[in-house]
């Protein structure tokens, strides 16, 4: 994962800051019913309150001076000893409560940037600390960063950790924090076997019980020696798809995986009623990864002209990203390949791509486009 990513994540509640600070000044304002206080007063009144409100709060201490050390520890104009020794007490006023405080936004950007900027020894004990809990953190909007950081910057806990979503990729893949952690566990951190086993939870548990029996069994396999078992798993790959269709988490490569394998092994009747869902989504969702273009072009190519119509003017808002990603650009080429109405590729995508022609004609992507029609 890149430093700028990274940054993002660590800042990415600063504009939560504000917007809570109002609400809660509404409410306290609203609450006292002083309306005749002066502006600096009632500003005063609510330092005040939420301050003693905050006292009372679990852990108040500690987050109160890991605050002031953190200050130090992350400011580069400070003398980088002085934010060494900053660190180490950080680290240790922390310890031993990171389970309870990890949920909370202020010391979740705090443990962010523990791991970021500590010791490979003081990093190993947070995530050690962690260790047990990261499907929870997952499924919180400040602690999943911490769940990533983790990854990222302990290598050695990556296998632990991958282990406890195990059984639990379906559910979390729909949740609205969560996704996010699993699908880069699968983009980012997972080995070649690893990926394979996220995957194959999606084929239900009667193929995860008899893989444990027989741990070198692929689903290609299993459908060629016992088919009496492939319409079970083929009928509960499909109901999952489309509840995860349904849920909104068509963004991630894992999924495109999935629905790639599904359309791969099933037969029309049993794609049917997932391809006339994907008929109703922006298709520009899965056209960034090898496996959601194969599928974004399966949808297309069973739509009839109306339905294909609607489908690549949803792509004009997103073409020129489309047109500079590898495998969105070799979707544009299958566009233009199965599209007979050649009017409506005309405005919908060729317009605007010669428009910017000199731009395109440099990049190794979009260029694909000038060369089939070339061809």
């Amino acid at each position: 994962m890149s430093e700028e990513k990274i940054d993002e994540q660590e800042n990415f509640s600063e504009e939560e800051y504000s917007g809570e600070e109002e609400e809660f000044h509404t409410f306290e304002e609203e609450k006292t019913g002083d309306s005749n206080l002066s502006a600096a007063e009632k500003k005063r009144k609510y330092k005040e309150l939420k301050e003693s409100r905050k006292k009372h709060k679990p852990n108040y201490e500690e987050i109160s001076k890991a605050k002031k050390l953190w200050e130090i520890a992350r400011n580069t104009k400070v003398d980088e000893k002085e934010r060494d020794e900053a660190m180490s007490e950080l680290v240790s006023t922390i310890k031993g409560k990171l389970g309870d405080i990890s949920l909370k936004r202020d010391a979740s950007r705090i443990i962010q940037t523990c791991l970021k900027q500590g010791t490979p020894e003081q990093r190993l004990l947070i995530a050690s600390e962690l260790k047990g809990s990261y499907v929870s953190l997952s499924m919180n909007m400040y602690s999943k960063f911490i769940v990533t950081k983790v990854l990222n910057y302990c290598p050695s806990m990556r296998n632990d950790i991958i282990n406890e979503f195990r059984g639990q990729i379906v559910k979390l893949i729909k949740h609205k924090d969560a996704s996010s952690v699993i699908d880069e566990i699968f983009q980012v951190y997972a080995n070649a076997s690893q990926k394979l086993t996220l995957i194959e939870e999606f084929f239900g548990s009667q193929f995860i019980i008899l893989k444990k029996i027989d741990k070198s069994l692929t689903v290609e396999k299993l459908f060629e020696n016992e088919p009496n078992k492939r319409d079970v798993i083929m009928k509960h790959m499909g109901t999952t798809l489309q509840s995860i269709v349904n849920k909104g988490s068509l963004q991630f490569a894992l999924v495109h995986r999935v629905l790639h394998d599904f359309l791969l092994y099933a037969t029309p009747s049993e794609a049917k009623d997932l391809i006339e869902m994907l008929k109703e989504i922006v298709l520009a969702e899965l056209v960034h990864t090898k496996e959601g273009m194969f599928v974004a072009l399966c949808v297309l190519a069973q739509s009839e002209a109306k339905q294909r119509k609607s489908i690549v003017k949803g792509l004009k808002q997103h073409l020129e990203k489309i047109l500079l990603d590898e495998f969105g650009a070799i979707f544009v080429v299958g566009v233009l390949y199965l599209m007979d109405d050649t009017v409506l590729v005309s405005k919908a995508i060729l317009l605007d791509y010669f428009h910017k022609l000199d731009d395109f004609i440099v990049n190794e992507n979009a260029r694909k486009i000038i060369l089939y029609l070339l061809c």
